[in-house]
């Protein structure tokens, strides 16, 4: 919101000062991905309206692989699609003397590496197990009743139509789960849940060069890649087939970095010092966008 704001502010004197036309629209999203109750925030904003008038979307993220003055964006794939899943394993559970009786920390195991050794003909995807859960207190000497897994899933692809297919795969390969392991599941009952989480988003190519021009005004060091993250934005470009920008702009100093401090760190800090340069870099990205075919 302060980025947004100090946009605002910079964008307004630019316009003056220049004599542009047209119309800057600043929109703030409530909830990031998903709401408490499931639904896309995003998609929430597309239903909306906001973006039926807009020629060119642009976001911009703190990022904290990368130092205060450094801008990470790439023409075309920028984000990769991404998913979730839950998986709850359940048996009878008992003492762990009993070498033969039902146990959901073998399946447990096996769906890991099975989901571990995902791969597709078509794409780079990849199954990225997270944790595993019990309800009860863990003892050496007893088999938990449940378990549960769950992980996320990267989808890398060159374009939507290879999206849409890939994300077929995901979903039959998570139904035929139960088969690739059935000699191990006597007494054991698996609930396996697929969850769509955001398409890949893919950056345009005039809008990329329009980023590398501003990054060269202000001094800014401009790295080309893709990252294994996902983002909403992925939602507005697919839904709404607006051209669209995302970049990551450097938000750590050097002692942040040294200490390997990244996001969904319980230590993740922002070095606010890129609140300025954030504000500014966006305003500028606006100005030299709808001066775009002047002489």
């Amino acid at each position: 919101m302060t980025w947004l704001y100090g946009v605002a502010v910079i964008f307004s004197e630019i316009k003056q000062q220049e004599g542009l036309e047209g119309n800057l629209k600043l929109i703030f999203q409530p909830n990031e991905e998903r709401s408490v109750d499931q639904t896309v925030a995003a998609l929430n904003i597309i239903n909306s309206g906001l973006f039926q008038d807009i020629d060119a979307l642009m976001e911009l993220h703190p990022y904290a692989k990368l130092p205060i003055g450094e801008v990470l964006t790439t023409p075309n794939m920028m984000n990769v699609g991404s998913g979730r899943y839950k998986i709850t394993i359940k048996g009878p559970g008992g003492h762990a003397a009993w070498k033969t009786q039902p146990n959901p920390n073998i399946a447990a195991a096996m769906i890991t590496m099975i989901l571990s050794d995902y791969s597709s003909e078509d794409s780079n995807s990849f199954i990225n197990p997270s944790f595993t859960t019990s309800s009860e207190n863990p003892a050496y000497n007893t088999i938990a009743k449940e378990l549960i897994l769950y992980g996320t899933i990267r989808i890398k692809v060159d374009d939507y139509a290879s999206y849409t297919r890939e994300l077929d795969s995901i979903k039959s390969f998570f139904k035929s789960l139960p088969t690739k392991i059935e000699s191990n599941l006597d007494g054991i009952d698996l609930d396996i849940q697929y969850m769509d989480g955001t398409p890949p988003n893919y950056n345009h190519p005039e809008l990329v060069k329009i980023a590398d021009e501003v990054c060269n005004d202000l001094s800014l060091i401009t790295k080309k890649d893709q990252i294994p993250g996902g983002s909403d934005i992925g939602f507005c470009t697919l839904n709404t087939k607006t051209p669209c920008f995302f970049g990551l702009l450097g938000s750590s100093n050097q002692e942040m970095i040294a200490k390997g401090i990244n996001h969904h760190s319980p230590y993740f800090d922002v070095d606010q010092s890129v609140i300025a340069s954030g504000a500014l870099f966006m305003a500028n990205f606006v100005s030299k966008y709808l001066n775009r075919g002047k002489k």
